[in-house]
């Protein structure tokens, strides 16, 4: 699939009109007219699904941004399947981005 603004673009096909896109920083979310939702701080990628398990977003980002803030989550840059909760549906790279459908069962 190409497309011009990858990111941007893919989540408006994808993603429903009111799905939940979780990041450190709100900018492909509010350009694909998606939700916003700030990534809690975690210690490892098993306390973010146990953080996030309560109330998941439908999508989770990994950029440039959470490899330097969010250190402890540096598996989620290399979508490899080591976490079956989280399917990448896109991924660029030269941009260090991820992003990721979250599969945790809603309550």
């Amino acid at each position: 699939m190409t497309l011009s603004r990858q990111p941007v673009e893919l989540l408006p096909r994808v993603a429903r009109p009111d799905a939940t896109v979780m990041s450190l920083r709100a900018q492909i979310a509010y350009l694909s007219r998606r939700q916003w939702r700030d990534m809690p701080g975690a210690n490892s990628v098993d306390e973010l699904k146990t953080l996030l398990s309560a109330n998941p977003p439908d999508y989770l980002v990994y950029d440039r941004w959470a490899r330097r803030l969010a250190k402890p989550l540096a598996p989620l840059g290399t979508p490899d399947g080591s976490f079956p909760w989280l399917v990448p549906v896109y991924r660029d790279e030269a941009a260090q981005l991820v992003v990721y459908a979250v599969r945790l069962e809603r309550r």
